[in-house]
């Protein structure tokens, strides 16, 4: 079995439906102002290789397959427009990187925690929390590795790697509960929100939580599974994504079948998107 590799995208940036056709772009998109923003319906170059008529249009960016609200399940076997909670929108290049010089990250990656012979020892005011590796068997390896704290929430953050899936956990500082997410929590620049964005390099498009901040209480609203797009990994095998002041999340993304090439390299070829937490 292949190990799933945990994505580190917050530590990447500090350092530096089913019945939808795929939609080949054979010719360009219209490109709109919405409220000065451009925004992108399909505009790419003509590049060289088969992947690179597969592009995405903005009709295909909100078509999930499957949710998760509040505990009750829905699966949609041809593919299902999602109306609430999320919007994502098909941008271009330009206001991406325009948005970049405003991104927030309430992240702070520090070393005052070390692992040692395998555990982690997390101190909190009610008492210590320890995390301990295991080697010992396939479907019972972990593997634990502190990142740092978001400190306007009082949490320490660590990453877990389990033999074949992964996961994120907030631990509180205070009383030592966990929170698990299924990728790097990003926090909205309000405080109000977390998102985390999961994409398999091999199966699927993108696993999305959204999940409530109300003072220390903070509750998942829904989980969903977009079809059609993944989040872009680059030569580090980090994905490129961040909030801004504007409370949007932008991201780099593929269309779900051109994450590889033909020849099976990734593909270099990305588009952009932006998504709005809808209230």
């Amino acid at each position: 079995m292949k190990k799933t590799v945990i994505i580190l995208s917050a530590l990447a940036f500090i350092a530096g439906g089913c019945g939808q056709a795929t939609k080949q772009q054979e010719n360009a998109g219209t490109v709109v102002e919405n409220n000065g923003d451009s925004i992108d319906h399909g505009h790419t170059e003509k590049l060289d290789d088969v992947t690179d008529n597969i592009k995405l249009v903005q009709e295909d960016l909100n078509i999930i397959l499957y949710s998760d609200e509040k505990g009750e399940t829905q699966h949609y076997e041809d593919g299902k427009e999602l109306t609430k909670y999320l919007k994502v929108e098909l941008i271009d290049k330009k206001l991406y990187e325009s948005k970049k010089a405003d991104a927030i990250n309430f992240f702070k990656a520090d070393t005052e925690i070390s692992k040692h012979n395998g555990v982690i020892e997390l101190p909190c005011t009610q008492g210590k929390v320890t995390f301990t590796d295991n080697s010992t068997g396939a479907e019972n390896e972990r593997e634990f590795t502190y990142l740092g704290q978001i400190e306007a929430l009082n949490k320490y953050l660590i990453a877990v790697q389990y033999y074949e899936d992964g996961c994120y956990k907030f631990i509180d500082k205070e009383n030592g509960d966990e929170i698990r997410f299924i990728d790097f929590p990003n926090i909205s620049p309000d405080k109000k929100h977390i998102m985390a964005i999961h994409t398999d390099q091999y199966e699927g498009g993108s696993s999305v939580e959204l999940w409530s901040i109300d003072g220390q209480k903070i509750k998942r609203i829904i989980h969903v599974w977009y079809k059609n797009w993944k989040l872009n990994i680059d030569d580090s095998g980090n994905p490129q994504l961040f909030f801004s002041s504007d409370g949007y999340l932008y991201a780099t993304v593929k269309h779900e079948k051109a994450f590889w090439t033909s020849d099976g390299a990734f593909n270099p070829n990305v588009q952009y998107i932006r998504i709005k937490i809808l209230n």
